[in-house]
């Protein structure tokens, strides 16, 4: 059949439940982008050093991730040594 279109209506709706999916994790993406930048604000900059008038954010989304690194570390992986 088709590209997403399966040879069964079950495996239509399966493809079509996967873009749905993955529509939604894009959306939540594009979402946490912009809030990441609205509670950024003015203290966004391209140079490793922080700009005169900045400070620490500890609230918001940055709570939880303060260093985009960090969240590309995994952090349970079996044999990851824990520090």
């Amino acid at each position: 059949m088709g590209l997403l279109g399966g040879d069964t209506l079950r495996d239509t709706v399966i493809a079509w439940g996967f873009v749905v999916v993955q529509l939604a994790l894009i959306v939540a993406v594009v979402v946490l982008l912009v809030v990441a930048l609205v509670n950024l604000n003015t203290s966004l900059t391209a140079l490793p050093t922080p700009t005169p008038h900045a400070t620490l954010k500890t609230g918001g989304l940055y709570r939880f991730v303060r260093h985009r690194g960090a969240a590309r570390v995994p952090r349970f992986v079996p044999g990851w040594p824990r520090r």
